[in-house]
């Protein structure tokens, strides 16, 4: 098992040992009302930290240099896993992926895995990933054709099928970037 996903593990395993020390104390406490799983679960907040160190831990596993990139780490309650949000500040590339390979399954574990990717857009189109889509195959798209489960977010072919019939400018893929955030929120 690679590094990166025992200590998604260790993450895990760690917030359940929490989740069970605060039902003792609950039980403890003998409270009137049975304890609900959200009072003792991860926050949001709590879940979005978790993925941006795991994401900060998988981006120096990986050995990347993003210091070109703003980037943003977080736990997406849609697809239920940690995607990482890329914005080039010297290219016009906006890339969000799966980092965790939860939601789109990799093809392969290996130490160099970037992540699953989820959209990408560029000067020659987008490649926007229809959740829907993804979970009819159980997030095991590797063999599907990206016209499949992907399009260029109005419904066309993806820029993976075929290119933008005009070249993207950055303030076009900054537009479909903050949607496909929306989306994922």
């Amino acid at each position: 098992m690679s590094t990166v996903v025992q200590s998604l593990h260790r993450v895990a395993a760690h917030s359940l040992l929490g989740v069970f020390a605060l039902y003792l104390i609950a039980c403890s406490n003998n409270q009137t009302r049975p304890v609900r799983y959200t009072d003792v679960i991860s926050t949001k907040t709590e879940r979005d930290k978790a993925c941006e160190e795991f994401g900060a831990r998988h981006r120096e596993h990986l050995g990347t240099d993003s210091r070109t990139d703003k980037i943003i780490d977080f736990y997406s309650e849609k697809i239920d896993t940690c995607v990482e949000a890329r914005e080039s500040q010297i290219e016009n590339s906006f890339v969000v992926v799966d980092i965790s390979g939860e939601f789109i399954k990799p093809m392969l574990e290996a130490p160099g895995d970037m992540g699953q990717g989820i959209f990408d857009c560029d000067s020659s189109g987008v490649d926007h990933t229809l959740i829907d889509k993804v979970r009819e195959h159980r997030g095991y798209v590797d063999k599907v054709p990206y016209k499949e489960y992907m399009d260029d977010f109005q419904g066309g072919l993806p820029r993976t099928a075929k290119s933008a019939p005009k070249m993207l400018t950055r303030s076009d893929c900054e537009q479909w970037f903050k949607k496909e955030l929306g989306e994922l929120r």
